[in-house]
């Protein structure tokens, strides 16, 4: 779902003209993310997915 919505962020910027760079960062990392296995979780896991922590289940468990 955050994908979804920082696609759709994105593309609506582009429509209107504006740059969103850091929009642009957080679509990489949320398909990187996903291309793991992580397409269900939110931002909540981002840091631990980054630092090469265990994300953990969809149970919230981030250990």
């Amino acid at each position: 779902l955050m994908l979804k919505d920082l696609r759709l962020a994105l593309q609506s910027a582009t429509e209107a003209g504006a740059a969103m760079p850091l929009g642009a960062e957080a679509h990489a990392v949320y398909s990187l993310m996903c291309s793991h296995g992580y397409e269900s979780r939110d931002f909540s896991a981002v840091y631990k997915f980054l630092t090469g922590g265990h994300v953990g289940s969809d149970d919230g468990d981030l250990k």
